[in-house]
């Protein structure tokens, strides 16, 4: 299914029953990690393959190999495609540390960002529900407001923690010699705080944006460079 017919949805249905199959059969998730990671079909379909790296993910957790989830929500976590995937990965790294504190087989491991794992079952569940209620409907996301800004001006590098607890430290690049300012919104557009930088020096500078007084939930920034609106990211706050 998986080789003859990869654009349909059965295929993508089919990579997860190979999971199932592989728990009820032989439990071998390292040959399964292979054949999802090495696939010729599956890495040149783009589906397939977020699919499959998610499976491959599951097949580490299976083996107990916990460095590899760890540090993969770790990175989603700092470097987030999108919100939803930030939040996801908040989950999905407190089940990992569950998971690999019932095995009994620790390592050793750190996880960078603690400070979203909860100590048991009883405090998650909550906390799940909280996380999800995060994620808006589509009729109530921000609108984009790109149209409004010099991105010539401004290159937003990293924003870490995302998501954040007590703060976030912005590092952006700006091309020449500027007054700085930051203006963050919450979700419905409404202004919440402005961070003034002052002059800053061509190349890269940073700003600090303190969260520990703000709601859970989605925000977004805008950097002005000399008073002109230049480039917009978003921030979640989760406590």
């Amino acid at each position: 299914m998986i080789n003859t017919y990869p654009q349909s949805v059965y295929s993508m249905a089919a990579l997860h029953e190979l999971f199932a199959l592989e728990n009820n059969l032989t439990s071998d998730f390292a040959a399964l990690k292979s054949y999802y990671e090495n696939n010729t079909v599956i890495q040149n379909n783009t589906i397939l393959s977020k699919v499959a790296e998610h499976l491959a993910l599951k097949c580490d957790i299976k083996e107990e190999n916990w460095s590899i989830p760890i540090s993969y929500y770790d990175s989603i976590i700092a470097y987030p495609p999108s919100y939803e995937d930030s939040l996801f990965a908040v989950l999905n790294l407190n089940y990992v540390n569950f998971m690999m504190h019932n095995s009994g087989n620790k390592s050793g491991l750190t996880i960078m960002n603690s400070s979203y794992i909860k100590k048991d079952l009883t405090e998650f569940k909550p906390y799940c529900d909280k996380v999800l209620a995060l994620i808006p409907p589509p009729a109530e996301k921000v609108e984009d407001q790109n149209s409004i800004l010099s991105n010539d001006l401004c290159l937003i590098l990293e924003t870490v923690p995302n998501p954040a607890s007590n703060f976030t430290r912005v590092k952006y690049q700006i091309n020449e010699n500027s007054e700085i300012s930051l203006i963050l919104y919450d979700n419905q557009g409404k202004r919440i705080k402005t961070v003034v930088a002052g002059r800053q020096t061509e190349g890269i500078n940073f700003i600090k944006i303190g969260t520990s007084e703000l709601q859970e939930g989605m925000y977004f920034y805008i950097i002005l460079i000399d008073g002109i609106a230049s480039a917009k990211e978003k921030l979640i706050v989760v406590k």
